[in-house]
């Protein structure tokens, strides 16, 4: 078990008095200690758009982290995932892709059909993945937040706020610290096709090392941000630019902002900010996510990566993949049968035919997880 991490937040409020037109809301934080160094609206809601990836991935690493998950494990592709709008990879039912390069997908390519892939496989179900998500969230510390899909496409119920984003990102990072590396590369290679990443701050930015973009009509342009500097590293969330320029010219100036601030300048009103760094580059659009100083107040906020507990209550389940026929799914079920002795349901779902084994204790459920991937048999606990 992981020990309990506690992040103490120290609030410095700018207020501006003039609304700005170019971004809803922002926030930036020092990444050693969460420390708040400047934030605008951050406890506004807004809609997370593809952001809302940040949290799939959470769940994904947890479930490597526990062994649920293996990086090399391929996942079969649903109906309903490859239905998915733009921007995807394309996946076709029945076709395989593997944790790792679904991982790579979803934040380089931000791949609403595989962020569908990873939450049917993790949960069975996107419906029951939003759920599993938004109780997470909450259990980690978000206040404000809200989950019903694993992508980010648009729903009126799906919001956050950029100091929600903010303790999430800052999360991945301090508990899953072996996988933030992901969040740091430029381009993958899936199908013989290679794909570059939406991130153009990791392109303009000196010491830049991640995270995500997202976009959507509703949303505007979201991005959060970080960046190293010595022994400092910040982050900072951009919510609701006009445009992809704007979101990477406010994410470069708040760097700057916030990087002076830790150095013990005084860079006065952000509004007024002049950034030394330039933002100009190749920036694409991306669509493919369809002040005066207050006194000091200071949040404790509590996260920690989520325990096996936390999926849920009741009996657990494994399923043994999703087919298209039910003869394959049979065979499946003869399969398991004669390598774990296990008696499964074949059950019909979203035009797929699932193997599963229902009510089963979390040791059980547990032990057959860890033989599945030891006879490289694809499954996942469910709940």
């Amino acid at each position: 078990m992981k020990r309990l991490i506690l992040i103490f937040l120290s609030i410095q409020l700018f207020i501006c008095n003039v609304a700005r037109a170019d971004y809803k809301a922002l926030i930036s934080i020092d990444m050693t200690d969460g420390r708040v160094l400047y934030q605008e609206n951050a406890r506004d809601e807004n809609y997370p758009a593809s952001l809302t990836k940040i949290m799939t991935l959470y769940l994904v690493f947890d479930a490597l982290d526990k062994g649920r998950l293996t990086l090399n494990q391929n996942l079969i592709v649903s109906k309903s995932a490859s239905e998915k709008p733009q921007t995807k990879l394309g996946l076709k039912p029945g076709e395989k892709i593997s944790v790792e390069t679904a991982i790579k997908a979803l934040i380089i390519r931000s791949a609403n059909d595989v962020a569908t892939v990873l939450s049917e496989n993790l949960t069975g179900d996107e419906g029951d993945f939003g759920s599993l998500m938004t109780r997470v969230a909450s259990e980690i510390g978000l206040s404000k937040t809200n989950f019903k899909n694993a992508s980010g496409l648009t729903s009126m119920d799906q919001v956050s706020t950029a100091r929600d984003l903010a303790l999430l990102s800052l999360a991945i990072y301090k508990h899953f610290p072996q996988y933030y590396k992901y969040f740091n590369e430029r381009s993958f290679t899936y199908n013989g096709q290679t794909y570059y990443t939406h991130n153009q701050i990791l392109n303009v930015y000196p010491g830049a090392n991640g995270m995500k973009t997202g976009y959507t009509a509703k949303s505007g342009y979201n991005l959060v941000a970080t960046a190293k500097r010595g022994d400092d590293m910040v982050m900072s969330v951009v919510l609701g630019s006009t445009s992809s320029a704007e979101r990477l010219k406010t994410s470069v100036k708040l760097l700057d902002y916030s990087f002076d601030l830790m150095d013990g300048k005084k860079p006065g009103n952000f509004t007024n900010y002049q950034t030394k760094t330039t933002s100009n580059g190749n920036i694409t659009h991306d669509d493919s996510e369809s002040g005066t100083e207050q006194p000091k107040s200071s949040i404790k906020t509590t996260t920690k990566p989520i325990e096996q507990k936390n999926w849920g209550s009741g009996s657990m389940g494994v399923q043994f993949g999703a087919f298209s026929s039910k003869n394959a799914a049979t065979e499946q079920q003869t399969r398991v049968k004669n390598l774990f002795g296990i008696n499964t349901s074949v059950e019909q779902y979203s035009g797929l035919w699932r193997v599963r084994a229902n009510k089963l204790s979390e040791t059980s459920a547990n032990e057959i997880i860890r033989k599945c991937i030891s006879h490289n048999v694809q499954c996942f606990m469910f709940h």
